[in-house]
């Protein structure tokens, strides 16, 4: 088994699983990514080589950004990402 780990830019919070983005019907982009948080997750590392944060049975943390094109989407989950981060290390 091999663990893949994308590293953010965010202390506190990495990738878990390959960003993932999907177009609505409404012509709008989501985009997702696993995170784990303080490199904790709920999910087994040996589950998320394949998960996709968009299945209705993924159960771990996951940043998400929506926009209307696929790079409005990327950058709305960056900015998920960096909140997320953020929120840690504010008290």
């Amino acid at each position: 088994m091999t663990t893949t780990i994308y590293q953010c830019d965010h202390i506190g919070v990495a990738g878990t699983t390959k960003l993932f983005v999907q177009k609505h019907d409404d012509g709008t982009y989501e985009a997702r990514i696993g995170i784990a948080i303080m490199g904790t997750t709920n999910i087994e590392w040996d589950e998320l080589e394949n998960a996709n944060p968009f299945d209705a049975n993924f159960h771990d943390n996951y940043a998400d950004g929506k926009g209307a094109t696929e790079e409005e989407a990327i950058a709305a989950l960056k900015r998920d990402m960096r909140e997320t981060a953020d929120s840690l290390w504010s008290i």
